[in-house]
């Protein structure tokens, strides 16, 4: 409750939405707003991670000091920065793109469709096991059996070499 005031103002400034396919015996409750999305049901036989894109942030001072106090995802953004620091120079230069995206630009994208940013395959092993780790890190607020589902679907589908890590000059932490 407390981010949603923080976020928006007031509860009254999320929705919700169910879905559900007419074949399928599912419902999906969705509960969203600026930062937060909280999902419940969905299809499990369905392979994205959690119906979509994980996005969300906190900011609840408004223009946030250095350390950002009282941010309960700086940690996960301090851990995302570490994937940053882990990178060579050429990777890095590879990694680092100069402009973000509008929130509403961040989408899925087919296998066959250019991706920004460094592929996580090209990285090395130990590269690779931090990137895994942060990754639990940032499915941590979810539930376990989501995420124990999630984890089973990505791996299904490719695991970490689906991937592509990009990192933005625009606004760095």
């Amino acid at each position: 409750m407390e981010q949603m005031k923080c976020d928006s103002g007031s509860f009254e400034s999320y929705h919700i939405a169910l879905f559900k396919e007419p074949s399928s015996g599912a419902v999906e409750w969705v509960f969203t707003g600026r930062h937060a999305t909280l999902r419940l049901g969905a299809d499990p036989q369905d392979a994205s991670a959690f119906s979509g894109p994980i996005f969300y942030g906190h900011a609840p001072e408004g223009a946030e000091k250095p350390v950002h106090p009282g941010n309960v995802f700086w940690h996960q953004a301090k851990r995302a920065n570490e994937v940053y620091g882990m990178l060579d120079g050429k990777q890095r230069e590879q990694a680092l793109i100069a402009v973000a995206p509008a929130e509403s630009a961040i989408n899925w994208r087919k296998p066959t469709e250019k991706r920004p940013g460094i592929p996580v395959k090209d990285l090395s092993r130990d590269q690779r096991a931090h990137v895994d780790k942060v990754m639990h890190d940032v499915l941590a607020p979810y539930g376990e059996e989501d995420v124990k589902r999630t984890l089973a679907d990505f791996k299904r589908v490719g695991g970490l070499d689906t991937l592509n890590l990009a990192f933005y000059k625009q606004e760095d932490i």
